[in-house]
């Protein structure tokens, strides 16, 4: 099963691009992913496609710290429940098995491993997909395990030194800022050592009853795996639309399963696919209308159409007008806010 990440991990990605100079949303689409993903933070998306996009955003930028550049901004929001389970653990060691036993509420594209010798630790950090072309992801990942010890150990902690599999960047100001420690490229791990007593530091803030309680909660949720098969699909579908790939076929693929078994799924529903389809596309298509901003044509390539007068043929005889038309009816004053030329 293709490894899966939160989409709260590109909360602040808009943001991002304004300050390194990329299009935010042209990055989305070149990677596959449907802007819809920046409005749903608890989307699973696949890992693989999150690698692409930080290289993508990397090399039209020229910035070589795009994923050290989400690591500042990460907050322990991002991990929704499981980042207060973490906070609450009584040491660094406990956060880490933590981290691990509900990787699959986290991250299921991210492993570590602790190894202890002659007093010094070494965390390995090792992403679960072919990681060729994913060096940005696996920087995010490194400082993102670096957090989780400073939630324990206090945001002034840092490693000893930190390794990276990949070459050197040309700028290693981020790198220094947010490790703070002796980095190594090229080397034949990412992780980071740390003195084997940094393991057991001793959480200040942690609340051993609100632990439990929290824990109990993430007992209770339901494996990403095991989600609804709908969610799944409906899920994979908006994936799928920007490249307009979204079929039957391309689904079944994408879901691995087979396309009989994904109608008969959709036969149970008392739908099919194209009607889930349509059904879809019409809930995203109001969504990208409120944005006075987003351009007819834009939320056609969104939807996965060859072109606006495509969307705009389809848009009128789901909607009974245009999509111009409908938007100005639901939102009469975004043609002033986009101030509209004739």
């Amino acid at each position: 099963m293709t490894a899966e990440v939160r989409a709260a991990l590109l909360s602040d990605f808009p943001e991002l691009g304004l300050e390194c100079g990329f299009d935010p949303l042209a990055e989305l689409r070149a990677a596959g992913l449907s802007p819809a993903v920046l409005g749903d933070e608890g989307l699973l998306i696949p890992a693989e496609r999150v690698a692409a996009l930080l290289e993508g955003a990397a090399r039209r930028s020229g910035r070589q710290d795009i994923g050290l550049q989400m690591a500042f901004r990460r907050q322990i929001g991002h991990l929704g429940l499981s980042g207060l389970v973490l906070s609450q653990q009584p040491t660094p060691r406990a956060a880490l098995e933590t981290a691990e036993q509900y990787r699959h509420l986290l991250t299921e594209a991210l492993h570590t491993a602790v190894e202890e010798r002659d007093d010094q630790a070494l965390v390995r950090c090792r992403l679960s997909f072919p990681d060729a072309d994913a060096r940005q992801l696996k920087e995010l990942a490194v400082a993102a395990v670096v957090q989780i010890f400073r939630l324990i150990a206090g945001e002034h902690w840092h490693p000893q030194q930190v390794s990276f599999t990949h070459q050197r960047p040309i700028d290693l100001a981020s790198h220094r800022r947010f490790f703070g420690c002796r980095l190594n490229f090229d080397e034949y791990y990412d992780g980071f050592t740390c003195p084997s007593s940094d393991l057991d530091r001793i959480n200040p803030n942690a609340q051993t009853s609100l632990a439990d309680q929290l824990r109990r909660l993430l007992d209770a949720l339901p494996a990403p795996q095991h989600r609804e098969p709908m969610e799944r699909l409906r899920s994979t579908m908006i994936l799928l639309l920007p490249l307009g790939r979204a079929s039957l076929p391309t689904c079944a693929q994408a879901l691995d399963t087979s396309e009989r078994s994904l109608q008969r799924l959709l036969e149970r529903e008392r739908t099919s696919f194209s009607v889930l389809l349509a059904e879809l596309r019409a809930e995203l298509a109001q969504s990208y209308l409120a944005d006075p901003q987003l351009a007819v044509g834009r939320i056609a390539d969104h939807l996965g159409y060859a072109n606006p007068s495509a969307f705009v043929r389809w848009f009128k005889g789901y909607f009974g007008k245009p999509p111009q038309a409908w938007r100005e009816a639901a939102f009469p004053t975004s043609g002033q806010r986009l101030g509209r030329q004739p």
